[in-house]
This record gives structure tokens, sequence and C-alpha cells, in this order.
């Protein structure tokens, strides 16, 4: 089953809610996210600080498809002499009183650029702390267009050291979309920096960037 459509519950004594403000994102660019843990039980409660765990998941997806899953927590790959090993990342442990609660915001469009698509985008953060029972948020729409910003925007994660593989990939196939003779291994970048402050006000490029958002609306 999509786990977009399972039951939202509260697990632990924990409710989980998510909320976005409802604007349009572009594509490659910020998408923040509240995330809200409250104690819905009758006694105190802690938990690690859901940011940096594993086993706290972002649920990102189209309508009636399957969504990605990611953990929030990060794995630092470090090296010591000849040795290498993993660290995951440190989480602090928060405790809540009857009622109370604990937020933070996240941005997955940072993050995870590539799992956003032109469109409607789908989030819900799935908690497995008790491995047994996920406990599922609320489920909330984000909508995402291909505008002005985000053609530099794309550029800025091909130029990031620190852009993952897959990210480079999203951005490199977005950059083709409008300029179709982009090709990073051959210094294009340089070159696509150019034909967009050439190109970024034509009509035909305006023109494009809706052709995009429309088709993606009919997906």
């Amino acid at each position: 089953m999509n786990q977009m459509k399972e039951r939202t519950s509260s697990n632990r004594s924990v409710a989980i809610e998510i909320s976005s403000e409802q604007r349009i994102r572009s594509l490659g660019g910020t998408v923040p996210i509240v995330v809200r843990y409250s104690n819905v039980g009758r006694i105190a409660i802690s938990f690690d600080e859901p940011a940096k765990t594993w086993e706290v998941h972002l649920l990102i997806g189209r309508p009636k498809e399957d969504p990605e899953e990611a953990a929030l927590g990060r794995i630092f790959y470090q090296k010591s002499g000849d040795e290498e090993y993993q660290t995951a990342e440190r989480a602090e442990t928060i405790a809540l009183a009857p009622s109370a609660h604990y937020e933070f915001t996240y941005d997955p469009g940072q993050r995870w650029p590539e799992y956003f698509t032109p469109g409607t985008n789908l989030l819900r953060i799935k908690d497995l702390t008790d491995a047994d029972k996920p406990n599922y948020s609320n489920v909330v729409e984000v909508r995402v267009a291909y505008d002005k910003s985000t053609f530099p925007r794309l550029i800025e994660i091909l130029n990031d050291e620190k852009s993952t593989f897959d990210s480079k990939q999203f951005a490199e196939r977005w950059i083709k979309r409008l300029y179709a003779g982009f090709d990073a291994a051959r210094g294009g970048v340089f070159e696509a920096q150019t034909w967009w402050a050439k190109h970024e006000n034509d009509p035909q490029t305006i023109k494009q960037m809706e052709e995009l958002n429309r088709a993606a609306v009919a997906h």
C-alpha cells in the first residue's frame, strides 16, 4: 500500500504534525517544513532529536505514486590513517511533559532536490522509533514550479562540492529541459550561465518553462 495513504496515528503517546507555507516553491530551491512532536499522553516522555536520527524518515512523492523515503539523520564518513569509518550524527535527547510540544524546521528541498518535480509533491513524516508500529504524521501538499530562479539554482547545485551525485544528475537533467546542448562533463556550466544570461527573458524560454509546468500538472 502507498504509505501516503496509511492512517495517521499516534504512537508511544506521540503525535506528529507537519506543515508548510502554502506557496509555490521553485524547483531546485528551498522547501522548508515545520515538524511538531506533541506528547498526547499522561506521563513525561523522551526521544532522540528527530531531525538527527535514522529512525525518522521523510516520505516525498507524487499523488498516485509510491514515495521516496529518506532518513533525516546523516552519516559522516571519516578517515584515520589507513582506516575509514562511519559515524552517525549525534542526536540530543528531547524530554516532553504531558501536553508539551517540540518543533523544528527542516528543508528537504535543499537536502534532496532530486526528489521533487514540478507539480504537486506530497510530504509525510514516518517515525520508526517503534519499528513494529510506525508513527505517521499528516500529509502536506507542496506545489513546485520551474520558474526563473530554477535555472540559476540548478547551476549552483552543480558548482557545489557538497552536492551529491544524485543531486547533480537532477540538476543536469532539468537544465537540459531548457538548454538542450548542455554538457557538464565538457565544461558546459559556464556556457549554461552565459546562455541563461542571454535568454532568461526570451518569450521562447518563458514559454518552455510554462510548458514544463503544464506537463507536470497533466501527469
